[in-house]
């Protein structure tokens, strides 16, 4: 049986491999890509969390995080615990996108496109874009490690670039106000295909799940947590990175469901800047303007 050492308190992790941002927790820059990791706790032996116990600590690091960076307090109208399951690949032939006129005429219309960073989202809504998501990357785990429950709360993505568009037309009327009167349909994977080769880098297309707080239960092999609770270690945060991945990148709160989005991943192994564009006249013989 697994059983903590005498000593439970967390110690300063190596400053090599962590990096201590005050009000926010701990950034590891190992290979691979950042992970904040906000809080952790473990349980005692054979105790798992409810799901309302699990729920109250996300709300509890939520409302924490709202408070101390001046944001009106977060509000949760639809609640679920995401497993890994519930993020499907999307194997359908097109999507669709809506951006404006400028973006048409400037842009798309001579093959060039625009691929954001999660972070560029984040900053988006603190600079009053209603399409901006300042949980973008976020997470809140419940992970069981033999006959514990590890939690954490945790930011990554930050090595992804991402190319969204919409499922279908179902939301057109809303989808038109938000981001513009033109629509592009996409064949979306050959379209991938020609972005991931002009990167340099794989992707992966997925539906976008909507709940709020993107709360994820899975598991860990127990020698990945070794060395936690007494120090945050290199291994606990590639671990939480990888497993985490799926809610950070593919969920997104309640309150945007009506977008319908389909997210192309681009996952570079580096953090990546705010966005990146490619242009390529050839991306332009996989999208159709249809309005």
């Amino acid at each position: 049986m697994w059983t903590l050492p005498e000593d439970t308190n967390l110690s300063n992790p190596h400053p090599l491999d962590f990096e201590f941002l005050p009000d926010i927790g701990f950034r590891y820059r190992g290979g691979g890509g950042s992970i904040i990791i906000a809080a952790t706790s473990i349980t005692k032996p054979d105790i798992k969390l409810t799901d309302e116990q699990l729920f109250a600590f996300a709300k509890a690091m939520q409302g924490y995080f709202d408070d101390i960076k001046g944001l009106p307090a977060s509000v949760y109208t639809n609640m679920q615990i995401y497993e890994d399951g519930d993020f499907l690949r999307y194997d359908d032939e097109y999507t669709y996108k809506f951006v404006t006129e400028e973006t048409y005429s400037k842009y798309v219309s001579k093959g060039s496109f625009l691929l954001g960073s999660l972070e560029r989202y984040r900053q988006f809504e603190l600079q009053g874009d209603p399409a901006g998501d300042r949980f973008e990357g976020s997470s809140y785990c419940a992970y069981s490690v033999a006959n514990r429950e590890l939690t954490a709360a945790t930011l990554s993505g930050f090595d992804n670039y991402i190319f969204s568009s919409a499922r279908d037309i179902e939301n057109k009327n809303e989808m038109l106000k938000k981001f513009g009167p033109i629509i592009l349909r996409i064949k979306i994977r050959p379209f991938a295909e020609l972005l991931s080769q002009e990167l340099g880098y794989s992707y992966e297309i997925r539906l976008v799940q909507y709940a709020d707080l993107k709360v994820h239960r899975s598991s860990l092999p127990l020698s990945k947590v070794t060395g936690f609770p007494k120090h945050l270690t290199r291994n606990l945060a590639r671990a939480l990175r990888t497993r985490g991945r799926l809610p950070a990148i593919f969920g997104k709160p309640y309150r945007f469901v009506g977008e319908r989005e389909v997210r192309i991943a681009f996952p570079t192994g580096k953090d990546v800047p705010d966005h990146c564009s490619i242009k390529n006249p050839k991306l332009l013989d996989y999208v159709e303007r249809v309005k």
